[in-house]
């Protein structure tokens, strides 16, 4: 049937999940809803802006959620100053690449960590923290900003105790909905992109949600789509395909998104369910080179969602006319690249569906702040609703907290 017709069908179960949904906001346990809405989180960002934009080079220390939405953000769009990521991983090599390479006077390092008892950004933080002390001296305190929890935790005492500057992570954020908080927000504007654009495309795609029917929404079809083909037909892979370079990192977002939210051992009743869908980062046209055999040819466990960038630059490359000597590429020459990478997209989608392997995509009118602000809550409530729909909660991760606590049993004992 319709995309219509199977929204009528999950109308019941949609209306209900947005309620649930909506009844925790009121709860105020789903900060991430009211992000969009937070006049006093854009102050905050910009006071700690001001106070260090007389530097450089920004180094944002942090993993997972404390990482992946900032490292999305300044991947897609334009940046007025130099961002550098580490703290991601307890790699030496990476590290001492990253750190050696820093003018520590020109240098702020922000550090998130909404606890900060998390290892890897932590264990840089602290050596970073050292080489910034041994470069500027007493005040080296003036180049540090702490994001963590506002009231309490390892991280916000250090802060407080050597004078950093402090943005928030909320206590009612997980970190893989914190992309649109101080956690993403802070670097995204340091480094001169307009975040409250950001801010007004997830609201307008928040309004949806809040104000249109569960049938016409976007997100609750998205949510809908993928849960009748796990449940139904046991389709458990979800490809995520952006067409654009400036999106790969928005996949990886997207990943973590999904497998923390949906990846869980028990229903919210306690039944022992061992349920999850596996997401997957792709590129397009990239991994057209290097996975499309496997989804065309390969099980049919696979649902593929690509992501289309409809207009490009205005002054996009074009192939030479040079270019119709060389038989195939004939038709070629003398067109934008852009028309090909759309007819890339075009001619997967179809060869895909044309073998039955379901697929969709999602059209971006341009890739700015405004749109990217809606893609990131598109996908953050579609991720809800899919939660409500599987009856999980889709804001805990058990499972990450029994890794970390297993860590300290395998440490080498002694600090040698």
């Amino acid at each position: 049937g319709t995309i219509q017709e199977l929204a009528h069908s999950y109308q019941e179960s949609l209306e209900a999940a947005r309620s649930e949904l909506q009844h925790n906001v009121q709860k105020a346990s789903l900060g991430w809803m009211d992000s969009p809405t937070d006049q006093k989180m854009i102050k905050r960002i910009q006071a700690v802006v001001r106070a260090t934009a007389s530097f450089d080079t920004l180094l944002v220390l942090g993993i997972g959620g404390s990482d992946l939405g900032a490292r999305t953000i300044l991947e897609a769009l334009p940046t007025k100053k130099h961002v550098v990521f580490a703290g991601d991983n307890t790699d030496p090599d990476e590290l001492e690449e990253v750190l050696s390479s820093l003018n520590w006077k020109k240098t702020v390092v922000n550090i998130v960590s909404k606890s900060g008892d998390t290892i890897e950004p932590m264990s840089a933080f602290f050596i970073a923290r050292e080489r910034l002390q041994k470069a500027v001296g007493k005040k080296f305190a003036q180049q540090i900003v702490a994001t963590t929890d506002a009231l309490r935790g390892t991280l916000r005492t250090l802060a407080g105790s050597e004078g950093y500057h402090t943005l928030v992570v909320p206590g009612n954020v997980g970190g893989r909905f914190s992309v649109l908080t101080d956690v993403g927000l802070f670097p995204a504007a340091w480094a001169g992109i307009d975040v409250k654009k950001l801010l007004a495309g997830a609201r307008a795609q928040q309004q949806v949600f809040e104000r249109r029917s569960v049938v016409d929404q976007l997100p609750a079809h998205y949510a809908m789509i993928h849960a009748e083909h796990l449940l139904k037909y046991g389709r458990s892979l979800f490809v995520l395909m952006p067409y654009s370079n400036k999106l790969h990192a928005f996949s990886r977002w997207y990943r973590q998104l999904i497998a923390e939210s949906l990846g869980k051992a028990q229903t919210r009743r306690g039944t022992q369910i061992e349920f999850g869908p596996t997401p997957i980062a792709a590129l397009g046209a990239n991994d057209q080179h290097s996975q499309i055999q496997l989804y065309m040819e390969g099980p049919r466990d696979k649902v593929h969602t690509f992501i289309e960038i409809e207009k490009k630059k205005k002054k996009s490359l074009r192939l030479p006319s040079l270019a119709k000597e060389y038989g195939p590429m004939y038709d070629l020459s003398k067109r934008p690249l852009q028309d090909v990478i759309h007819a890339e997209r075009a001619a997967t989608a179809e060869a895909l569906a044309s073998s039955g392997r379901p697929n969709g995509t999602l059209f971006l009118p341009k890739l700015d702040a405004y749109h990217l602000g809606e893609l990131f809550q598109f996908f953050m409530l579609a991720t809800a609703y899919l939660g409500e729909l599987f009856d999980i909660n889709a804001f805990d991760q058990p499972g990450v907290e029994e890794g970390k606590r297993r860590f300290w049993d395998k440490l080498p004992k002694g600090n040698k």
